[in-house]
This record gives C-alpha cells, sequence and structure tokens, in this order.
C-alpha cells in the first residue's frame, strides 16, 4: 500500500511540471517504473479524480484535474444538490436545499436518507429507485411538490459519483423547471384559445338563420366559464329593452322560474339610457360600475332592473357572489348583453379568450340581425305584393305612360308631367348619354325577343328626381294588349344588407387570418379554405395559391411533394406516421406534434411545433380540420442557453471522479417530419 502510494506521487509530482502533459512511456521513463505498473497508478488517479485524460491521434495524454472541491461550488448553483455515500449517508448538500426544507445541516448530515424526511427525495421515486438498488441513468421529468398553496415542478437526476481515495456513491441533482412547466402550460392554454375562437368563428360563419345563435353564444360561455351561470339577452332598440333569450345552466334557469314564479326566458329587462350605452360602449367582459366601484350585488345592476328582496332571493338560491357583465356590440351598437353569475372567489378565467369569444359573438349576432332584417323585409314584401307596394308603370304602344302609382311617385319623385313618354324617361333616369344609349338599346333587344306574358329582368341605376341614385330591379312584361307593365323593385336597402352581410363575414374570416400562429383550414374533402397571414410567412407560399387546392397540397411548402401532414392524423391513429415526429401526442381529439423541418423558402433548419384538431358543426358533424403551426426554434434556444447557465448537473459531472453520463443537452433530430 506503501508503495502504491510513492509510487502515484511521484507521477502526479512528475505531472505537476508538465501542464501540456504525459504520455504512459514519457511517464514510466521518468519514475523508472514499467509500462504496466505505470497504466495501473494512472488507473486509480482517473478513478479518484485526480488527473485527466485526452486522447492525441493513437496516443494517450494525462494531466492533472483542474477541477474545484465540490463543496466549493455547491453554493454556488441554483440547483439542489446532495451527496450520498454508498451507504446511502448524506455527506454533502447545498445550502439552496437546506433553505428550501427549513433545516440545518446538523440535522441531516451523515444520516441515511431513509431515516430522515427530505421532500423531492424520500418522498419521491428517487429514494424507491435507489432502494432498489438502481443507482445509474435515474432521471426525473417532472417532480411534484405543494408548498405555501404552490405546486412546484422539479426535474431529477442521481449520478454516479467516485470520491478521492476511489470510494463510490450517488449525487442527486434537483433543477426547479416551475418556470418552464408555465411556459409549457400557457403555451398550451394559448393554441387551446386559439383552437376554441377559430372553432368558434366556424360555427358562426355556417349558422343559418333559423338556428338559436344565443343558445350558442351560451354554450360558448360555458365552455369558457364552466363554474358560472350565463345568461344571454337580446336587445330591442325600439323599446329600449332586453328580453332574455338563453340561460345554458338548466338546473340555474329552474331556480330562476322558483323566484322569479315564471320561465326567465321571453322575460323582459327594462335598461336605462345609461346602461345601454354603457354596454354599447365596448364589447368586454367585466364587472358593472356603480360610481366608482364594483357592482357585486344584482340590486345594483339597473340594467335588470329587479326589487332588491328578489335579488338578495336570487342570490341565496344561486349561490352566486359575482356579478361580470358585457355587452354584445360593434361600432357602438348594442345587439345585445350578457351577464354572468360566480360563486364568491371564483376567478372568471381568461379574460382575453372571453373578449375575442365576445367579439366574435358580437360580429355574428349582428350579420344574423342583418340577415334577419333582410328576411323579414322580403316577407313583408312578399305579404303586401297584393296591394301594390311596388312602382308600377303602364306604358301604352306608342311609349306615353299610361298610369304610375303612388309608389312610383314616393320611390323616383317624378309625377307623369315630369315622364309624359319614354323618352322623358330615360332622359331623367339616366343623364349620362352612354349608360342611356345602353339602357335603350337592353330595352328595345328584351322586347323584341320577348313573348306575351314572359318577364325580362334588367337592373339599372336610376337617378331620381332630387339628384339620388338607385339601383332598381325593372320586370317589364308584355300585356296581351300589347302595353308594357313594368314593377320597379328599388335594392337599395337590400344591398347595404347584403354588404353588412358580406362585411360580418369578412370579419369573421379576419379572425383566422389574423391569428398570430401560422394557421390553415381543410374542409372535409379535405381542400384548403383558410391559408392565413402567418402560414404565408412562414412557407412563402400566397393564400390564393393556396385556397381551394386538396390531394395533400398543403404539405408542398413543407416537403415539396403531396403526403399526409399532422392534420391528417385527427381522428385515426397511424402509429407509422406517428413514429416520425419527435414528440407526438393526443389530447382528447387534438394532436401534438414536434419535430425539426428544413423550409425550402429559406434553407433554415426550424424545430417546429404542430397542433391539429377537428372541427364539427351545431349537429356534431365533422366539417374539416384546423392545425397550427409555430416555430419555437427561438424559444427552445433560449431556454437551452438558460439551461446552460444553470445547469450544476453537467458542472458537477467534471468535478466528481467516474461521474458517468451527463445532462442532455440540445434536443437531436429525433424526428424529422412535422405538420
Amino acid at each position: 500500500m506503501q508503495q502504491e502510494h510513492q509510487a502515484t506521487a511521484k507521477i502526479v509530482n512528475l505531472l505537476r511540471f508538465k501542464q501540456k502533459g504525459m504520455t504512459i512511456s514519457e511517464l514510466s521513463r521518468k519514475a523508472r517504473l514499467n509500462r504496466h505498473s505505470v497504466a495501473k497508478y494512472l488507473e486509480i488517479l482517473l478513478t479518484s479524480g485526480r488527473v485527466e485524460v485526452d486522447a492525441i491521434g493513437n496516443a494517450k495524454v494525462y494531466r492533472l484535474s483542474k477541477r474545484v472541491p465540490l463543496s466549493a461550488f455547491m453554493n454556488f448553483t441554483a440547483e439542489f444538490i446532495l451527496v450520498l455515500d454508498e451507504d446511502l449517508h448524506l455527506v454533502q448538500v447545498d445550502d439552496h436545499y437546506l433553505d428550501f426544507i427549513g433545516c440545518v445541516r446538523d440535522a441531516v448530515l451523515g444520516r441515511r436518507i431513509t431515516e430522515i424526511t427530505l421532500p423531492l427525495v424520500t418522498d419521491s421515486e428517487i429514494c424507491t429507485a435507489i432502494r432498489s438498488g438502481i443507482r445509474e441513468g435515474i432521471e426525473f421529468a417532472d417532480l411534484v411538490h405543494a408548498r405555501d398553496a404552490l405546486t412546484l415542478h422539479f426535474k431529477g437526476k442521481v449520478l454516479p459519483t467516485a470520491f478521492e481515495g476511489g470510494n463510490r456513491g450517488l449525487t442527486i441533482v434537483l433543477e426547479d423547471i416551475t418556470r418552464e412547466k408555465e411556459l409549457e402550460e400557457r403555451e398550451i392554454r394559448h393554441l387551446e384559445s386559439i383552437e376554441f375562437l377559430a372553432q368558434a368563428a366556424m360555427q358562426f360563419v355556417r349558422l343559418h338563420t333559423e338556428e338559436d345563435i344565443y343558445g350558442l353564444i351560451g354554450e360558448g360561455l360555458h365552455d369558457l366559464i364552466p363554474q358560472g351561470i350565463a345568461v344571454v339577452n337580446a336587445y330591442n332598440p325600439i323599446s329600449g329593452a332586453l328580453c332574455v333569450r338563453g340561460v345554458q345552466d338548466e338546473r340555474a334557469r329552474d331556480l330562476f322560474r322558483q323566484v322569479l314564479g315564471r320561465d326567465i326566458v321571453g322575460m323582459g329587462i327594462p335598461a336605462d339610457p345609461l346602461a345601454v350605452w354603457d354596454l354599447a360602449r365596448t364589447a368586454t367582459i367585466r364587472r358593472p360600475q356603480a360610481g366608482d366601484h364594483d357592482v357585486r350585488h344584482l340590486y345594483d345592476v339597473t340594467a335588470w332592473g329587479l326589487p332588491e328582496k328578489t335579488s338578495d332571493a336570487l342570490a341565496r338560491a344561486l349561490g352566486m357572489e359575482e356579478i361580470y357583465v358585457a355587452g354584445l356590440a360593434w361600432e357602438g351598437q348594442l345587439y345585445g348583453s350578457i351577464t354572468v353569475f360566480l360563486p364568491g372567489g371564483a376567478d372568471i378565467g381568461d379574460e382575453s379568450t372571453i373578449d375575442s369569444f365576445i367579439n366574435l359573438s358580437s360580429m355574428a349576432l349582428r350579420r344574423m340581425i342583418a340577415e334577419d332584417a333582410l328576411h323579414d323585409s322580403e316577407q313583408r314584401f312578399r305579404d303586401v305584393a297584393d296591394l301594390s307596394p311596388y312602382p308600377i308603370a303602364i306604358i301604352d304602344r306608342n311609349g306615353e305612360y299610361c298610369y304610375i302609382n303612388r309608389k312610383f311617385t314616393e320611390t323616383f319623385g317624378y309625377t307623369r308631367r315630369d315622364i309624359p313618354d319614354g323618352r322623358a324617361w330615360f332622359a331623367r333616369a339616366f343623364p349620362d348619354p352612354e349608360y342611356r344609349r345602353q339602357a335603350v338599346e337592353t330595352w328595345k333587344s328584351d322586347l323584341a325577343r320577348a313573348s306575351v306574358g314572359e318577364v325580362r329582368m334588367r337592373e339599372f341605376d336610376v337617378r331620381c328626381k332630387n339628384g339620388t341614385v338607385k339601383p332598381i330591379v325593372f320586370r317589364p312584361v308584355t300585356l296581351s294588349d300589347g302595353n308594357q307593365y313594368v314593377t320597379y323593385e328599388d335594392m337599395t336597402e337590400k344591398r347595404r344588407a347584403e354588404e353588412a352581410l358580406l362585411d360580418a363575414n369578412c370579419r369573421l374570416q379576419d379572425i383566422i387570418e389574423f391569428l398570430p400562429d401560422a394557421t390553415f383550414v381543410i374542409d372535409s374533402d379535405r381542400r384548403v379554405i383558410a391559408w392565413n397571414r402567418a402560414m404565408e410567412d412562414l412557407t412563402g407560399v400566397a393564400r390564393g395559391e393556396m385556397l381551394g387546392k386538396s390531394d395533400f397540397a398543403y404539405a408542398l411548402p413543407f416537403y415539396g411533394r403531396s403526403r399526409p401532414l399532422l392534420i391528417d392524423l385527427v381522428g385515426g391513429s397511424d402509429p407509422a406516421a406517428e413514429s416520425l415526429y419527435r414528440v407526438f401526442r393526443r389530447e382528447g381529439e387534438s394532436v401534438m406534434a414536434e419535430g425539426y423541418l428544413t423550409l425550402s423558402r429559406d434553407g433554415r433548419r426550424r424545430l417546429l411545433q404542430g397542433r391539429a384538431s377537428p372541427l364539427y358543426d351545431r349537429h356534431g358533424n365533422r366539417v374539416g380540420a384546423i392545425q397550427s403551426i409555430r416555430d419555437i426554434t427561438g424559444l427552445r434556444r433560449r431556454l437551452g442557453v438558460s439551461r446552460q447557465r444553470t445547469q450544476p448537473a453537467s458542472t458537477a459531472a467534471r468535478i466528481h471522479a467516474g461521474v458517468r453520463g451527463s445532462l442532455p443537452g440540445a434536443c437531436g433530430d429525433g424526428g424529422r417530419h412535422l405538420s
């Protein structure tokens, strides 16, 4: 033993003056020992961590280790580090961990971990694995610890360790990943929010006038605020009153009926002008205001106008203590309102997503009201057709106006004195010579080809007596006596309603267009029906080039060929395709994947994260799917830099002798395919 100590001391002394290191041959010659003995002593020094070795060509060069003592390093790391000997006695622990568990060093040092309580160690899988005899390659991705009403997340790793003299032990490294978990959960919630809003937008776009839009709004609010009771109201601008049109919670509806003595649906709610103005000014969820303080009592909500006694009874019956309101409004015009009741202390949830849904609902309600108004107008038009609501004129064979009705004068302002014949009509109605020539030629050519009783419909812009120009549909019919019976339809209001409807639909499409993540939507035939601006930026493919394409054309920007993407794995399982992704998991009906991909657009290698979900109509029929793609290369790189700066595990691996393995570095190319 003494001989071994002397020999190793001699080798250490020789290496001390050779900073560039020495080979076995050089050490053997200088120490006057045979090569076999030198190799044996060097192995002992390597095991104890006193020397390091580098391979240069076929030769191995040994030099003294420059590692610092573990005790001098531990308290400068952000991670928790615990060192155990071979018998699982705690031999070293950093101050951060002692502060975390509220314990002094002397109370735990030197004791077996099976005899003491060490949070995150003795109460987790780490202790179970160590006690079962597993001493190498132990990693735990998520150790959960509840403390002070907070949930903390840690990543644990057990490293085999060698001490001075060759004794073995273990080093436990615990890294706080709570912030990373929060970011991950926030990203998931963000994607879920985008999916929810995109699906809601599709539902609103596909909604028919005969369907219950108030019920659809209530369903969406119930999904966003499951712990609350949402009441959806319609607003009548003529009477200035609100009318309850939907209560999603049937139990709450029964309670309303018991307290009020009637069904709340259909009940009118008087609203003063100030309350209407407040609801119309912004479509956001908020507590109602009374002066400079929040309203928490239903009696103080002026839009409801309930007696105080009734309000108290409702609050007790519903078990609700918090009130939120929002207007269903667009551009300062109120179309309806929302009242949400919450239990005391309950959180309203993600207000940003709720507000976005309210805006979607407001636009959809505005569109629906416009469609209803157009439908009602057309219905009234048909109902009074026998009473000649249209402008009517009868023109004889010579082109003279024999008769015009009162509606004609009301519409155009002209009397028979103003337009005694067709020549006068064309001159006044079409003052532009070229436009008038086109109108005259169309009239003559249609008249020449028409038979008796055949309607010849044309549309022209007509200048009225007061100078306004109206789009008018002409429906002339040749009567049996040769006269012309002409009805006129003023399309001004209908065109305005169509423009309003088109505007509302465009706004709904814009929700998808301006989503921050690259997003595209396919229908049930896998045709691309939405390809937003972020997708254009990511792929370099313009929306016009992709819309309407099928046969997996949406894969071309990513792979240069047609093939299924992540969106095609929704609703079906394909283990072979799923195995190509670096990360793949299913979350209900949604699928999520991560992987590296080199886009042909710029040749850059990116880490992309995708999420795809099915889309359904209100009847539960699948009508397509939506996929969002996010470039998380920068985020993952920033997280990697953060881990490198605070990575005691990798540093500890360099300090301790005999460490096997290291902490994971940057993610490799685990999967080359991502959709």
